[in-house]
C-alpha cells in the first residue's frame, strides 16, 4: 500500500503529538508529521513529497494564508486543509483562496480523518485510467467563464465591492435575467420584488449568488445540444432541484454555513459531466444513453461500460481542474457512489446524494446502503422527503 505523508502545522507541540497520533490511529499506511512554524513547514515540503497538509488556526494568520499559499506552489497536488478559528470574513476569504478545505476549531479528530480520507479518495477517483482516457477522446475541456472568474477575482477581495460584483453581472444581459429570475422564485421567499443584481447580492448574500453566477455560466457553455434525446432545460431543472433540495437537507440538519452553501452549489452542478459528454463525445454517449434504457441500467453504469468512465467522474474532474473546492467536487465525482468515498459523517456529498435519489427514485425509495451507514434511517429520510415535497415549483 502507497504511504501517505500528512504534515501538521502548529504552535502547539502537545496539541499536534496528541492529533498526529490520533489521525494516525487505525491508518496503518499514514504517517504524520508536525512543524512549529511556517519556516519549518515548508523546509519539509521542500524535502518530501507531503500527501496532506494540515494548517492549524494557532499560526498568525498572515502567515496561515502564506503557508497555504507557499504549499500551493512548491505542492500543487498536496491535499491543503485549514483549521480555523478565526471568523473574520476577510480573512476566512483569503485563506480559503489557497485551501481546499476549512475547518472551524474545536473540531473533533474524527472529523479532521474522515476528512483527509475523503480527500485521498477523491484523488485516487479522479487519477484513474478510464477517466484519463475517456478525457483523452474529448477534444477541448472548456475553461471557467471569464465574467465568472471577474466575480471571483472581486469576491476574493479582503472587502469585496458589492457596485463592483453587480456591475459584472450586468455585464452579460442574459445572465443577469437568469439571476434576477432565480432570485424571485418562491424558494428563496425574500419579501418583495428584487430588481437589480445589487439587490440580490444584500439579499441572497455572496455565497448563494456566486453559485447562481456559476452554475448560469456553466449551463451557458454548453448551449450546442448534439444529442437529440437529451433535453438541457430538463437537466437545468433537475439540477436546480437538487441543488435546492440538498440545501434545504443540509439546513435541516443544521449544518454550518459554509457547507449549506456547499451543497447549493454542488447540487446545481452534480451532472456538468454530462454536458461535457454530450458535447464532447456525443456519438458514444447517446450508445451509453440508448443502452441504459435498453437494459434499463442506471445511466452511470452504461456510461461507464461503454465509455470507461461516468459523467460524475467526469463533471469532478473538469471542476477540479477549475479549481473549485475538494468539498463541491467530491459530492459531484461521488453522488451516485458515495460509499466510495470514504467519508463516514454528513457532508455535503450527502445532501446531494439524499437528494438526488429523492427526486429520481419513487416516493417510497429507502435509505441506500450509505446513508444507513453514516446514520440515517427511515424516520429521518420521510423527514427529507417532505422537504422535497414541499420544493416550490
Amino acid at each position: 500500500m502507497t504511504k501517505r505523508h500528512i504534515l501538521l502545522v502548529s504552535v502547539d507541540a502537545d496539541e499536534s503529538s496528541e492529533l498526529a497520533a490520533q489521525l494516525d490511529c487505525g491508518n496503518s499506511t499514514w504517517h504524520t508529521t508536525f512543524a512549529g512554524d511556517e519556516s519549518a513547514a515548508v523546509g519539509t515540503l521542500l524535502q518530501t513529497n507531503i500527501d496532506a497538509l494540515i494548517a492549524d488556526g494557532s499560526l498568525p494568520g498572515a502567515s496561515q494564508e502564506s503557508l497555504l499559499k507557499r504549499a500551493s506552489e512548491l505542492r500543487p497536488a498536496t491535499f491543503r486543509l485549514s483549521l480555523s478559528g478565526n471568523y473574520d470574513h476577510g480573512i476566512m476569504l483569503r485563506t480559503m483562496g489557497f485551501a481546499h478545505q476549512n475547518l472551524w476549531k474545536p473540531c473533533p479528530a474524527s472529523e479532521i480523518q474522515s476528512t483527509i480520507a475523503r480527500a485521498f479518495a477523491l484523488r485516487e477517483t479522479l487519477q484513474n485510467d478510464r477517466l484519463r482516457l475517456l478525457i483523452a477522446q474529448i477534444n477541448t475541456l472548456p475553461s471557467l467563464p471569464r465574467l465568472y472568474l471577474d466575480f471571483l477575482d472581486e469576491i476574493r477581495k479582503p472587502s469585496p465591492s458589492t457596485a463592483r460584483l453587480s456591475d459584472i453581472i450586468r455585464q452579460d444581459l442574459s445572465l443577469c435575467s437568469k439571476l434576477l429570475q432565480l432570485v424571485n422564485s418562491a424558494f428563496f421567499g425574500l419579501p418583495h420584488k428584487i430588481d437589480n443584481p445589487e439587490e440580490a447580492l444584500l439579499y441572497l448574500g455572496l455565497e448563494n449568488v456566486r453559485a447562481l453566477v456559476l452554475s448560469i455560466q456553466v449551463f451557458s457553455l454548453f448551449d450546442q445540444v448534439k444529442v437529440a434525446q437529451f433535453s438541457l432545460d430538463a437537466l437545468w431543472d433537475h439540477s436546480w432541484a437538487v441543488g435546492s433540495l440538498a440545501r434545504c437537507i443540509a439546513h435541516f440538519e443544521k449544518r454550518p454555513t459554509e457547507e449549506i452553501e456547499t451543497a447549493f452549489t454542488a447540487g446545481l452542478l452534480h451532472d456538468l459531466g454530462k454536458l461535457v459528454l454530450v458535447n464532447g463525445i456525443p456519438r458514444s454517449w447517446q450508445q451509453a444513453l440508448e443502452s441504459s434504457k435498453k437494459d434499463k441500467l442506471p445511466l452511470w453504469q452504461a456510461e461507464r461500460d461503454h465509455l470507461g468512465a461516468t459523467h460524475a467522474e467526469t463533471g469532478a474532474a473538469l471542476l477540479a481542474m477549475w479549481g473549485l473546492s475538494d468539498q463541491i467536487v467530491e459530492a459531484v465525482a461521488f453522488h451516485h457512489e458515495p460509499e466510495q468515498s470514504g467519508s463516514t459523517s454528513f457532508c455535503a456529498l450527502t445532501a446531494v446524494h439524499a437528494a438526488n435519489v429523492l427526486l429520481e427514485g419513487p416516493t417510497s425509495a429507502k435509505p441506500t446502503a450509505y446513508l444507513e451507514s453514516v446514520g440515517f434511517d427511515e424516520k429521518r429520510i420521510s423527514a427529507w422527503r417532505q422537504l422535497a415535497a414541499d420544493l416550490p415549483d
